[in-house]
């Protein structure tokens, strides 16, 4: 008798995940449409600044890890899920670690523009 009550008790469960995985689906898209705006925001505080949101990279690093984990238990790759039935994924890197890796806009920009107002006196 155990063994076809397991398999209730796992349909059940399968069942009730259906529906958090209802949840995160809407949860997902969501999570799509801000991080569209945070690349919009964060290319124009380039274009304009010429350098990096630190608020942005952090947030956006928070809401990459989210919408991961998200992915990960729609998919049943994770039995954990992920905000609001867990605390908000902290990112793994702070802003400062990542700035190195492409270096700062302003030096590059600078550069680029002192060699081109060099070789327009040069003609």
């Amino acid at each position: 008798m155990n063994i076809q009550s397991t398999p209730s008790v796992s349909r059940r469960e399968t069942w009730f995940r259906l529906l958090f995985v209802l949840l995160f689906v809407l949860l997902y898209s969501l999570a799509e449409i801000v991080l569209l705006a945070v690349v919009a925001i964060q290319f124009g505080f380039v274009l304009i600044r010429d350098q990096r949101n630190r608020h942005l990279l952090t947030f956006g690093a928070g809401l990459s890890k989210y919408s991961y984990q998200i992915l990960r238990f729609m998919t049943f790759n994770s039995e954990d899920k992920p905000f609001p039935f867990a605390s908000w994924p902290c990112p793994s890197s702070s802003p400062d670690s990542t700035s190195n890796s492409t270096s700062n806009f302003t030096s590059d920009s600078t550069s680029d523009s002192t060699s081109d107002s060099t070789s327009h006196e040069q003609l």
